[in-house]
C-alpha cells in the first residue's frame, strides 16, 4: 500500500519549475500525479510519486537545490491544521512535538523524532521507503520547511546550531546559504537533521492550550492517525540512527525500545518479518545514497552501515546487489 502525502507538499513546485525554465504539467503527468494536485492542497497523493518529481524536476533543470528553493517559499499556513496547532503552542518544545506528532497527516511516509545530544536537541528526519531511491530533494525540502517553521516561531534572527545531510554536498551553495543564512552545514553526516539549542525549546512563541488549538487537536486525533508505527518500522528507525556506532545488535535496539529482544522478536514475526531481515533492508536503502557520494571512502561507508571492515561491506553488496561496488560507483556516478 502505498504512502501517501497531501499535495500541499506541491506548494509552489509550478512555480520554482517555471523559475528555472521548465513546464511543470507534463513532468507531473509524468509521475502519474494529478494536474489538480498542483491547485488543491488537500488531495492525497503517492509520497513516492512526489519525491520522484522533485527529482526527476531537479535533474531536468540541472538544479540540485530545487526542493531546498521551494521550501524558502514556505508558509506555516501550508501545513494546514498541523500549522495551526504548531503556531499555537506555548513554547518551542510544544511545537516540535506536535510536529513529530502529527506530520504523517502531511506525510505518512515522513517521520521526525527529538534526539538529545549532550546541550542540544537533534530533529532527525527519516524517509520511509520500500525501496532504495534517490531522495536528495524531498529531504531538503523537509528540513528547509523545518528550519522555516522555527524561524517563523522565533524570529528570522533565530538559528539553529548546525544542519546536517546525509548526502553530500551541492556543486553550489548559493541557496543554502540564503536560506540557512549563517548556520553551519554539514554533508555527508550520519542523519539528516536539524540541531537546535536545548534552552530553545523553553522559548515562549504562543499563547497555548488556546480552544481553537485544542479543538484542532481533537479533529486531528479524530482521524485515527496511526501515530504508533509499526514494529518493523520502528526497528528500521532505530537501525538507522545506532548503525554508525556499531550498534546494530536485536539486543541494543530492543534496548533502546524498553523491551527485551525475545519481545522484539515476537512483535517483528508477528508483522511477517525478523530483525536480520529489517536490518538488511535498512543497509540495501541507505548504502546507494551513501556510496553516491563520490568523497566519502568505503571505508566510511562501511562504518556507517555498521560493518566491521570493507571486506565485510564488499561481500554483503555484491550479494545484495548483484555487482561490485566500484562498479556500481562507475554505473552511478551522476547521482
Amino acid at each position: 500500500m502505498s504512502l501517501l502525502v497531501r499535495s500541499a507538499s506541491l506548494t509552489d513546485y509550478g512555480a520554482v519549475a517555471r523559475d528555472l525554465g521548465l513546464d511543470p504539467e507534463p513532468l507531473v503527468l509524468a509521475a502519474r500525479l494529478p494536474l489538480a494536485a498542483l491547485s488543491n492542497p488537500d488531495q492525497r497523493v503517492p509520497g513516492g510519486a512526489v519525491r520522484r518529481l522533485l527529482e526527476a524536476s531537479a535533474e531536468r533543470a540541472d538544479a540540485q537545490d530545487f526542493g531546498l528553493r521551494m521550501a524558502a517559499r514556505r508558509q506555516l499556513d501550508n501545513l494546514g491544521p498541523v500549522g495551526l496547532l504548531v503556531q499555537e503552542a506555548s513554547d518551542l518544545g510544544t511545537a516540535l512535538a506536535a510536529l513529530v506528532r502529527y506530520v504523517r497527516f502531511q506525510n505518512e511516509s515522513l517521520r521526525l523524532a527529538l534526539m538529545d545530544m549532550d546541550d542540544s536537541v537533534l530533529v532527525r528526519t527519516e524517509i520511509l521507503m520500500k525501496r532504495a531511491h534517490p531522495i536528495r530533494q524531498s529531504v531538503e525540502l523537509s528540513i528547509g520547511v523545518q528550519h522555516r517553521i522555527m524561524q517563523g516561531l522565533l524570529g528570522r534572527h533565530w538559528r539553529p546550531l548546525q544542519v546536517c545531510f546525509r548526502h553530500g554536498a551541492p556543486r553550489q551553495l548559493r541557496t543554502h546559504r540564503s536560506v540557512f543564512a549563517q548556520v553551519p552545514l554539514v554533508f555527508g553526516a550520519d542523519y539528516d537533521g536539524i540541531a537546535v539549542r536545548r534552552t530553545d525549546l523553553a522559548k515562549p512563541i504562543g499563547r497555548g492550550g488556546t480552544a481553537l488549538s485544542e479543538m484542532t487537536r481533537r479533529y486531528l486525533d479524530s482521524l485515527n492517525l496511526q501515530t504508533e508505527d509499526p514494529w518493523v518500522d520502528r526497528t528500521a528507525l532505530l537501525i538507522k540512527a545506532l548503525l554508525p556506532a556499531g550498534l546494530c545488535s536485536s539486543e541494543a535496539v530492543a534496548t533502546q525500545m524498553g523491551i527485551d529482544r525475545r519481545t522484539l522478536h515476537r512483535r517483528l514475526a508477528r508483522e511477517g518479518s525478523h530483525f536480520g531481515q529489517v536490518l538488511d533492508q535498512v543497509r540495501r536503502e541507505l548504502a546507494p545514497r551513501y556510496l553516491a557520494a563520490a568523497d566519502r571512502s568505503l571505508a566510511d561507508v562501511a562504518q556507517m552501515l555498521g560493518f566491521s571492515a570493507g571486506s565485510a561491506l564488499s561481500r554483503w553488496f555484491s550479494a545484495a546487489f548483484g555487482c561490485s561496488l566500484s562498479q556500481w560507483r562507475r554505473a552511478h556516478s551522476g547521482l
